[in-house]
C-alpha cells in the first residue's frame, strides 16, 4: 500500500503496487491464461536425496573455544536420535540449523509455531506433543532467548515426567538480532548477553541436563537420550559466526 516501501530495506527489481490477495489472485490467473505448468520441487529426486542426506553439503567444522559449530553438533544429534521423533521448532536464529540437519519420520511429527515469530512460543506446543505421543521422543530446539522467555513452563515437563528433550542452542544473545546490527555497523550490545547456565536451571526444577561446550563433549549425550526417564535438557553453547553454508 505504500509505494514509498519498496527498496527500503533490500534493492527491489521490479516493484508490484497493490492488495496482496488481489494481487495474488491476478498472478495466478494471469499464470492460468498463458497454460503455465510447473513440476515443483517435489519430485522423486528431491525425495531420494532427502532421504539418504545427500542434499546436504558437506561443511568444515567451525568450533571455537568453548562454543560448538552447530551445524556439527546437529549432525551429531541426528544420528543419536530414535527415528520415531516429533520435532517442535522455535523460531529465531537457531532454526536455521536445527531444521536443516534434524529429520522426522512424516510431515506430523514437525511442529513449527509461527505466533508473528514470537520467540519461546514453541514450549506449550512441545509439551502438548509430549502429552499426545507418551510413547515416542519430543524435541524442542531453542534458542537462549526463547526458553528464557518460556523457562518457566518447562516445570511442567518435570512434574509430569514427560519424554521431553530441549536442545538450547545458546549463542550469547538474540543471535539474529546481533548479526544483523553487526553488519549494519550498529551497537549490538544490547541483543548480546551473557545467558545463565540453562542446566543448572533444569537441575534446579528436577530435570536430567547435561552442558556441551567443545565437540568433544556430545559424545557423552548419548546414553542420556536413550536413557531418559522423564524430561532431559541440554545446555549447548554454540559458535554464532557460521555460515548457513561453506562458500
Amino acid at each position: 500500500s505504500d509505494p514509498e516501501a519498496f527498496g527500503r530495506v533490500t534493492p527491489v527489481d521490479v516493484a508490484v503496487q497493490g492488495d496482496t490477495r488481489l494481487a495474488a489472485a491476478a498472478l495466478d490467473a494471469e499464470l492460468a491464461r498463458r497454460g503455465h505448468r510447473a513440476t515443483g520441487y517435489r519430485t522423486s529426486d528431491v525425495a531420494a536425496r532427502i532421504a539418504d542426506g545427500s542434499a546436504l553439503e558437506p561443511f568444515r567444522d567451525m568450533s571455537e573455544p568453548n562454543a560448538v559449530d552447530p551445524r556439527t553438533l546437529m549432525s551429531r544429534l541426528e544420528a543419536m536420535l530414535p527415528r520415531d521423533r516429533t520435532v517442535v521448532q522455535d523460531g529465531a536464529y537457531n532454526q536455521r540449523f536445527s531444521t536443516t540437519y534434524l529429520s522426522v519420520p512424516d510431515a506430523r511429527s514437525f511442529i513449527l509455531p509461527r505466533e508473528f515469530e514470537a520467540l519461546g512460543s514453541a514450549m506449550a506446543q512441545a509439551l502438548g506433543a509430549a502429552v499426545a505421543r507418551p510413547d515416542r521422543l519430543t524435541l524442542l530446539c531453542t534458542g537462549d532467548g526463547g526458553f528464557m522467555m518460556s523457562s518457566a513452563d518447562f516445570d511442567t515437563a518435570v512434574r509430569h515426567r514427560l519424554p521431553l528433550l530441549v536442545l538450547v542452542s545458546d549463542n550469547g544473545g538474540f543471535g539474529a538480532e546481533v548479526l544483523m546490527l553487526r553488519r549494519w555497523g550498529l551497537p549490538e550490545t544490547v541483543p548480546a548477553y551473557g545467558s545463565p547456565s540453562f542446566a543448572a536451571m533444569a537441575k534446579g526444577l528436577g530435570a536430567a541436563s547435561a552442558t556441551v561446550r567443545t565437540v568433544d563433549d556430545i559424545a557423552a549425550l548419548e546414553p542420556l537420550i536413550r536413557d531418559m526417564n522423564g524430561p532431559l535438557l541440554i545446555d549447548a553453547k554454540v559458535a554464532l559466526e557460521v555460515p548457513f553454508k561453506d562458500s
